[in-house]
């Protein structure tokens, strides 16, 4: 599937959306709602790629930054390298301690930081007291409760190798990665830890670009968890969209300094 995004914009809102609108297939207001939200969004989508160029030049006639991708051409989610129990020195990142891969600093071209939202069910039985007349019984009730959770998840997106293939990118989940590299620095709180991890990703890798802005602008994901009792949530997963949102910012970002994402 060819995707097309835009990436900037620096026209009134309500204008493009009514330029755009025939070009994309869309109406006016649905265009408007994209282009009102944190950019890159994605706009036009199809299996064909001669439509998708078409679109893609469209867009930019009207000065707008945009990029397109293959997303059949995008890695699988076990192509990624996870960030586990990392360690790290001078000279590189490690992702699972000895013997696992290694990411030299250098390597490192793009940090996309991602906040992903989560819909939970949490399942819960009850039991409680019925009488009827004198005879007590007890009865299994299940309550159901709606909570959101939220989770960071930095993308360490890499060079191009000899090659010139893109690679797949490192990702570390707040959720799944332990901390224990930090030492003194680890503290009790997750979150907190995340950020510690990704202030160390920044001052060694120190040509990396870095982009946070998908963290105050957090990502629906279409999954819903399910949860039985007082159990925390299963560790986090990112789904292919919030993958594929942080691509396109990634492609974006190296564009403007001709680096190895840049799109088409």
């Amino acid at each position: 599937m060819y995707v097309v995004a835009v990436t900037e914009q620096t026209g009134d809102t309500e204008t493009e959306a009514y330029a755009l609108a025939p070009l994309l297939g869309l109406s006016a207001y649905d265009v408007r709602l994209r282009l009102s939200s944190v950019l890159p969004r994605i706009v036009f989508s199809s299996a064909d790629r001669d439509a998708a160029l078409k679109v893609l030049a469209g867009i930019r006639a009207r000065g707008l930054g945009a990029v397109a991708c293959d997303t059949s051409t995008m890695n699988r989610p076990g192509d990624l390298t996870k960030v586990h129990r990392f360690t790290w020195d001078a000279e590189a990142l490690t992702a699972n301690g000895p013997g696992s891969p290694v990411l030299p600093w250098d390597d490192i071209a793009v940090v996309v930081i991602v906040q992903a939202r989560q819909d939970v069910l949490r399942e819960k039985k009850e039991i409680d007291m019925e009488f009827h007349g004198r005879r007590a019984e007890r009865v299994e009730k299940i309550e159901t409760h709606h909570e959101t959770t939220l989770e960071l998840s930095a993308y360490l997106f890499r060079r191009k190798g000899d090659d010139e293939q893109a690679r797949p990118p490192w990702i570390l989940h707040e959720r799944e990665a332990q901390y224990l590299a930090l030492g003194p620095r680890m503290q009790a709180v997750r979150r907190t830890n995340f950020n510690v991890t990704i202030g160390l990703v920044r001052e060694h890798a120190r040509q990396a670009l870095f982009d946070d802005r998908f963290v105050k602008s957090p990502i629906n994901t279409t999954d819903f968890v399910h949860v039985i009792g007082s159990d925390e949530p299963r560790t986090f997963i990112a789904p292919r969209g919030v993958e594929v949102q942080a691509t396109l910012l990634a492609l974006w970002l190296e564009r403007s300094r001709g680096g190895p994402y840049r799109g088409a």
